[in-house]
């Protein structure tokens, strides 16, 4: 996952919350009616939004319940590079893979209640 929309710095690896930063993002344009206001674009930013959340969930869900998924997680890094949950957890937070995982699928969670807040807060939504 090479995402660079959001960075949250611990010690001196980021975090990288980008994926979800931009779906809470495509989720506030379609509440709000994005920059046109028409129907297919809200409808677009919808099913990108839900779709990067639900892409999320999966593979958060499958680290946090299945040794099979944190196994093939583990040895499926990009150009030989170590994953990015697995870099947190081990480097940055001392902790396990599946400790890493709950806590992105909380913050998975929480980006549609983000979304719809702000838009309603702005009175968009």
């Amino acid at each position: 996952m090479v995402d660079a929309w959001v960075c949250l710095r611990l010690e001196a690896e980021p975090v990288i919350l980008g994926e979800l930063a931009f779906a809470t993002l495509c989720l506030i344009r379609a509440w709000t009616g994005g920059f046109t206001s028409g129907n297919t674009e809200r409808t677009a930013y919808s099913m990108m939004g839900w779709l990067l959340i639900g892409n999320n969930v999966g593979l958060c869900w499958g680290l946090l319940t299945s040794p099979q998924a944190r196994a093939v997680y583990a040895n499926n890094g990009s150009f030989g590079l170590r994953n990015d949950y697995i870099r947190l957890a081990e480097d940055v937070m001392g902790s396990s893979l599946p400790s890493v995982a709950l806590m992105m699928l909380i913050v998975a969670f929480l980006s549609p209640a983000i979304a719809f807040a702000w838009s309603y807060l702005r009175g968009e939504g």
